[in-house]
């Protein structure tokens, strides 16, 4: 029965972002390699077609707006991103594997990311002839009229962010919680401590829902997604819970969501 209700809750959370008009449907830009679909008028969520629907999201504000993630391999992404916003933009990542962090960031002068990731950053990296920034864990961009806030959040990789935008009530997460197929790159107890950070954000400052980094515009981050993570850790932690052996290693699949990981990253 607890189960069965976890799962409505998750449905209902989901139901309820995309009523209030969270994932709309209109599609402001088409092409080969990626769609954008208009979230809000000063939002916009783009999706790719090589790696599970990689995420390219646009935050607009009255003087600046940012990018967030470049996907895997999107031709003319900084052309693109100025047929939906006339403003200077600014690329920002959710964390540097190469469906985020692809051959469209040399589009771009510039690019921010938590440094931690740079000993696990790809070759388009490696690559990069522009200037990289470094994230902190709380510094805010203000886009005019819109301030969002970079949260350390390591759980997929050691430096993956999540981007929060407190006065619209959202964020993007990339792939800090899964998407729900979360291939753990730390540990489960560092994952769980992200989990929990988050989760006191969202409630503290009514985060409605988190923009994943691989969606069409059918998933969401919930507070409810994120507690069923909590409580994944929590079992796996305390041994009464155990994944099933997979190709990568372990998975624990409860209220449909994935934790990948190996008996190494059970600590």
């Amino acid at each position: 029965m607890k189960k069965l209700f976890t799962i409505v809750v998750l449905a209902l959370a989901c139901l309820s972002a995309s009523a209030q008009g969270k994932y709309a449907s209109e599609v402001v830009y088409k092409g080969d390699d990626i769609t954008f679909l208009k979230i809000d008028g000063h939002t916009w969520h783009g999706y790719g077609k090589m790696v599970y629907n990689e995420t390219v999201y646009i935050v607009e504000g009255s003087k600046k707006a940012l990018v967030i993630d470049a996907g895997t391999n999107i031709q003319n992404l900084d052309q693109i991103v100025a047929s939906i916003t006339s403003k200077p933009v600014i690329l920002v990542a959710t964390h540097l594997h190469g469906d985020h962090t692809g051959s469209a960031i040399n589009d771009f002068d510039e690019i921010w990311f938590y440094p931690v990731d740079e000993a696990t950053e790809n070759q388009n990296l490696k690559n990069y002839k522009g200037k990289k920034n470094s994230l902190k864990d709380g510094m805010v961009f203000d886009l005019g009229d819109r301030n969002i806030t970079v949260f350390h959040t390591p759980g997929h990789t050691e430096g993956s962010v999540t981007y929060i935008d407190f006065k619209n009530h959202y964020g993007f997460s990339g792939d800090s919680f899964g998407n729900t197929d979360l291939l753990l790159g730390t540990t489960i107890s560092g994952f769980r401590a992200s989990c929990l950070k988050m989760l006191d954000i969202m409630k503290r400052n009514n985060i409605e829902l988190l923009y994943p980094g691989h969606s069409a515009g059918d998933y969401c981050e919930t507070q409810a997604s994120i507690q069923n993570e909590i409580e994944m850790c929590d079992g796996l932690l305390n041994g009464s819970l155990k994944g099933e052996k997979g190709n990568r290693g372990l998975i624990l699949a409860i209220n449909g969501q994935r934790l990948e990981y190996s008996e190494s990253q059970v600590k």
